[in-house]
C-alpha cells in the first residue's frame, strides 16, 4: 500500500465557515468556550448523554462540539440546522440519511474538530496529551508488539507524544471505517518514515481504502484525519463565532 501520509493540505488556519468543495475535506478547528450551547438543535440521544455527563464542564464542552457539528453542517449543506436528522449506524458512526456528505466530530477538553466531504467516510480524532494517563500502561492497548520496539527505540521523553500521535491515527482509522474503538487498535498496523497504514486487512478489509494523515493542532495535542476518499487537498479553518 502506498503511503498514508501523501494527502496534501494548507497548514494554515483561516476563520471561515465550511462551504461546499467537491476536491476536498474540511477540517473545522472549534474553541468550544467561546461556544453557547444550542441545546434545542439537539436529538433527544444527544441531550441524554449531555444530561449524564458528570461535571459541568464536561456537559458545557458536549453540547458546544454537537451544536457547532450542526451548525457546520448546516452551513455546508445549506440547510436549517433545526431540521438535520442525524442517525446512527449498530456502531455508533452518525450519518444524515438522504444527504452526501462525510462528517465527523473529536473533542478534547475545549478544543473540537470537525470534517466535512460531499464524497465518502472520513474518521477524526483530536486528543490532549494530559488524557494520556499512564504511558507504561496504555502503551500495550494501543501498540501492536512490533510497534512497541520501536516505541521503546525512542528517547524517553519523546514516548508520550509519539504514543498520543499512534492513539490519533488508530482511532482516526476506526471511525473512518464505522467501526469505532470497539473495532481493536490491534488491528490498525502503522509504519513510519513516511507514515503507512499497515493494517490487519483480514480482519478489517476496509482499511485497505484508507488514506491517512496528521492534522496540525496546537501543543499537547494530537490530532489524525482518515478518509477512503482520494483527496488532494484538505482545507484548514477556525470556527467563526457570530
Amino acid at each position: 500500500m502506498p503511503p498514508a501520509a501523501h494527502m496534501g493540505f494548507c497548514r494554515a488556519w483561516s476563520p471561515g465557515r465550511p462551504s461546499p468543495d467537491q476536491q476536498t475535506i474540511q477540517i473545522v478547528a472549534v474553541e468550544l468556550d467561546r461556544i453557547i450551547p444550542q441545546p434545542e438543535l439537539l436529538d433527544d440521544e444527544e441531550r441524554g448523554y449531555g444530561a449524564r455527563l458528570r461535571l459541568a464542564i464536561h456537559r458545557q464542552y458536549y453540547l458546544a462540539a454537537h451544536t457547532v457539528l450542526r451548525l457546520a453542517l448546516g452551513s455546508w449543506l445549506g440547510l436549517d440546522p433545526a431540521y438535520l436528522h442525524i442517525k446512527r449506524t449498530s456502531h455508533g458512526k452518525p450519518y444524515l440519511a438522504n444527504q452526501t456528505v462525510g462528517f465527523n466530530l473529536s473533542h478534547s477538553g475545549a478544543q473540537a474538530l470537525i470534517g466535512l466531504t460531499h464524497h465518502g467516510e472520513i474518521g477524526i480524532d483530536l486528543e490532549h496529551l494530559g488524557n494520556l494517563g499512564s504511558v507504561d500502561s496504555l502503551q500495550e492497548r494501543i501498540l501492536t508488539p512490533i510497534e512497541q520496539l520501536a516505541w521503546l527505540k525512542l528517547p524517553p521523553h519523546d514516548r508520550p507524544f509519539a504514543l498520543l500521535q499512534a492513539w490519533t491515527r488508530k482511532e482516526a482509522v476506526l471511525k473512518a471505517i464505522g467501526v469505532g474503538l470497539p473495532g481493536g487498535m490491534e488491528h490498525v498496523i502503522l509504519g513510519q518514515d513516511p507514515l503507512q497504514l499497515l493494517g490487519d486487512h483480514l480482519v478489517l478489509p476496509a482499511m485497505a481504502a484508507i488514506q491517512l494523515c496528521d492534522l496540525p493542532v496546537d501543543g499537547g495535542h494530537a490530532a489524525a484525519l482518515a478518509a477512503n476518499l482520494p483527496v488532494s487537498t484538505i482545507t484548514l479553518m477556525r470556527w467563526i463565532t457570530n
